[in-house]
């Protein structure tokens, strides 16, 4: 597998998953810093790439009533590209999220919301590449010590591919 195969009309399968930590410096805005890992692997050819590397933003919220919060994040998301294990690059991107949070309980809510990424692949070999991914991110969390959020959601690339996204955010700090 090279480091740049066809890119045009291709079916690309995403998985994504990230370890976020965040805490509330300001009563309605918090910092996060986390890892994240990811892979677009072609459907149609024997080609995978993976990505590892930080993850580091800021996201607030609006609250709307006891149930309902508005919120939104930015990050930006430096990586690494590898294929089978041998570094051939590095990518960088930012996300922006906007959505809305339902209080079932105390401890427990769901998450609705809209995200937009942007990523700039540059190889070794010097070729670039821009993907602009968007999608719905649904999620459930529940309260512990550490506020863990799983969060499954599709996801659409420039190229029509099928992406899917899992994502586990680890958050501290206040409500």
């Amino acid at each position: 597998s090279g480091a740049t195969p066809n890119t045009e009309n291709v079916q690309i399968e995403r998985g994504e998953i990230s370890f976020i930590a965040g805490y509330n410096f300001w009563p309605q805005v918090s910092l996060f810093l986390g890892t994240t890992f990811y892979s677009h692997e072609w459907q149609d050819q024997d080609h995978k790439l993976d990505y590892s590397g930080l993850e580091f933003g800021i996201s607030g919220f609006h609250s709307l009533n006891d149930q309902w919060r508005l919120y939104g994040s930015f990050a930006l998301i430096p990586l690494t590209i590898k294929i089978e294990d041998e570094e051939v690059g590095d990518s960088g991107g930012s996300s922006i999220t906007i959505g809305a949070i339902y209080q079932i309980n105390p401890n427990t809510q769901l998450n609705i919301a809209i995200e937009g990424q942007n990523q700039t692949n540059e190889f070794d070999n010097g070729v670039e590449q821009t993907h602009r991914i968007g999608g719905l991110v649904l999620g459930i969390s529940q309260r512990l010590l550490l506020l863990p959020i799983l969060i499954y959601s599709n996801r659409v690339h420039e190229n029509d591919s099928d992406m899917g996204l899992v994502k586990l955010n680890l958050h501290c700090g206040e409500k």
